[in-house]
């Protein structure tokens, strides 16, 4: 074998772990089946994958997303200059994302974000596969800007490039500075309007 990545104890499917460019290596020494790769940049395509199943099956912050849905009262109206500013970084975030700008879409991104993704390409690869309707606005629309445990939630309507609707539940991280930051985003089926 020569020199790769190993992942051991079944983490994943076989079939799941070709998809990354990972071969079956038989068993490791606890006796659980291994995988290897000598795939040039799979760490990243690992880390991407793993990422979006992670925001996928469990988005961070989801229950307190979901918290601040169910809770009519939760609907806040703070100063015009938090919510302004609010809706300016999202906007600017979904521009760069248009114009496949990835540096300045991960510098809305909250420090804790860009640590856990590391760099513009790996955030905008994620986001890409992950977040389509973001990625490629046909149309949005600013909602309810919602009090959640811990922050705020801004809740942006998204009609996606194939003409889906999507809620964007943007939780909002305010900084040192005083200036607000994208620390998560989950997005739920828009409910059907019917004519």
């Amino acid at each position: 074998m020569g020199a790769g990545f190993v992942l051991g104890g079944g983490l994943a499917p076989i079939a799941a772990n070709a998809m990354l460019g990972l071969r079956h290596e038989g068993t490791n020494h606890f006796g659980r089946h291994a995988m290897a790769c000598d795939t040039p940049g799979f760490l990243t395509r690992f880390a991407i994958g793993f990422l979006a199943v992670l925001l996928i099956a469990a988005p961070p912050d989801a229950a307190l997303l979901m918290d601040a849905r169910a809770d009519d009262s939760a609907t806040v109206a703070p100063d015009s200059a938090a919510a302004g500013e609010i809706r300016s970084i999202i906007e600017n975030q979904l521009d760069a994302f248009l114009a496949d700008d990835g540096a300045r879409a991960f510098s809305f991104a909250s420090p804790d974000l860009q640590v856990q993704f590391g760099s513009p390409d790996v955030f905008m690869s994620m986001v890409r596969t992950g977040y389509a309707p973001v990625y490629r606005p046909q149309d949005f629309e600013f909602l309810d800007l919602l009090q959640a445990p811990g922050g705020l939630v801004q809740q942006v309507h998204v009609v996606g490039a194939d003409g889906n609707a999507v809620i964007a539940h943007y939780r909002m991280e305010q900084q040192p500075d005083g200036s607000w930051r994208i620390a998560g985003c989950m997005l739920t089926q828009a409910p059907d309007l019917g004519v």
